[in-house]
């Protein structure tokens, strides 16, 4: 099922309006980030389900729950956002009949997937070496934090079952002083990555689904990696695989 390209240029424009955020960290908090450790109060990954994708429903199901959500962002007007959601939710409502068990399937892959990537890539990027921080080293006690990362909740979800597969992560966050917990910053990641395969190929490759799902995890840890040293920017990233598995993602300014 092909969407028209006028719709999808529409959508992708309120999504780059919606992303853009300010620092995360102040200047002087920034600086003296160092030693980085991750902590994820909640083990698991969550199955972040499609608001429009409801084979129940279907069409009339999508473009009820689109046209509220257009509504709702607002951002090119009620008329317009109204419109374009009712166009999205109605063609994403009618794909999902075609795949009724398709979020079923995506749990499977989610539950078996690597879902600790996310806090290794994470930590890795936190802690990479910096010039700016040989000075700062605690020759007493090397390798004790000075900062502290606390992932509350993280989510994972597809897109419409239309094209090429799409993924997506969310993750709350907060940034905390290791010494005294004083709170610097909070935020919600959003990553997606577009697969090479078309939607129901997806799912006949069990492997290769699962190393998505990792790869996307991974990639929104390096991404929040870089929003702790960035001095402006966006708060989603996207990520690009061709045929042969190989990446492409926007850089955190």
């Amino acid at each position: 099922m092909r969407v028209p390209t006028h719709l999808a240029a529409t959508t992708t424009a309120i999504a780059l309006l919606s992303a853009c955020a300010p620092p995360l960290i102040a200047p002087e908090d920034r600086a003296r980030i160092c030693e980085v450790a991750v902590v994820r109060k909640v083990e698991s990954v969550a199955f972040r389900a499609n608001p429009y994708s409801d084979p129940v429903g279907g069409p009339l199901g999508g473009a009820a729950t689109g046209a509220l959500l257009g509504v709702q962002g607002g951002l090119l007007g009620i008329p317009l956002g109204a419109a374009i959601g009712l166009a999205t939710g109605a063609a994403c409502g009618a794909a999902a009949l075609a795949h009724p068990d398709a979020d079923a399937k995506f749990r499977k892959v989610l539950e078996a997937a690597d879902t600790d990537a996310l806090r290794r890539a994470l930590q890795a990027d936190a802690n990479a070496a910096r010039p700016e921080c040989e000075s700062r080293t605690n020759a007493a006690a090397p390798g004790l934090p000075d900062t502290l990362v606390e992932i509350d909740k993280v989510e994972v979800g597809m897109g419409c079952a239309y094209g090429k597969q799409s993924l997506r992560s969310s993750v709350q966050w907060r940034v905390l002083t290791a010494s005294d917990r004083r709170l610097l910053g909070e935020t919600t990641t959003n990553c997606n990555l577009s697969s090479s395969k078309e939607f129901g190929e997806w799912f006949a490759d069990p492997v290769q689904a699962r190393n998505e799902v990792e790869r996307l995890l991974a990639k929104t840890g390096q991404w929040m990696a870089a929003q702790l040293r960035a001095s402006g920017g966006r708060s989603e990233c996207s990520i690009d695989l061709d045929a042969a598995g190989s990446s492409s993602a926007t850089q955190a300014q």
